[in-house]
């Protein structure tokens, strides 16, 4: 599929931003992760696992994530996935992702759902 990014590309932006994550640590732990094929599949993204993440479970994992890697480090590994895309991804930029972690935080549906929302809301097409 077009516009996708593998798990190769993924550790490599991980990696050559490790020096910038506030726990550096973290850093492998998402290597490994990604390693073991937890939460991915044939180099792609899942949407869901086994047992679908409630919305506020996953915000509250995603902003413990996002507080290991730290802005500058976030923001860096975003602007990479940008250029290996050609387009600009405001909405995993650092302050839209506190956004979204805010409505996944307030919402009782899936994560899937909530971010579904969101996206639509705020100008992206729902397929």
């Amino acid at each position: 599929m077009e516009n996708q990014i593998t798990t190769k590309a993924l550790i490599d932006i991980i990696a050559s931003e490790r020096g910038n994550f506030f726990d550096k640590e973290y850093a492998d732990v998402l290597i490994q992760n990604i390693n073991k094929n937890n939460g991915y599949q044939d180099g792609q993204f899942q949407t869901y696992g086994k047992f679908t993440m409630t919305a506020k479970a996953g915000a509250k994992a995603l902003k413990a994530a996002m507080n290991k890697i730290g802005q500058k480090a976030w923001d860096a590994a975003v602007k990479k996935v940008e250029k290996n895309f050609g387009t600009s991804l405001v909405v995993f930029h650092w302050k839209s992702m506190n956004q979204v972690i805010n409505v996944l935080s307030n919402s009782s549906t899936t994560i899937t759902d909530a971010l579904a929302g969101y996206l639509t809301k705020h100008g992206f097409n729902q397929i």
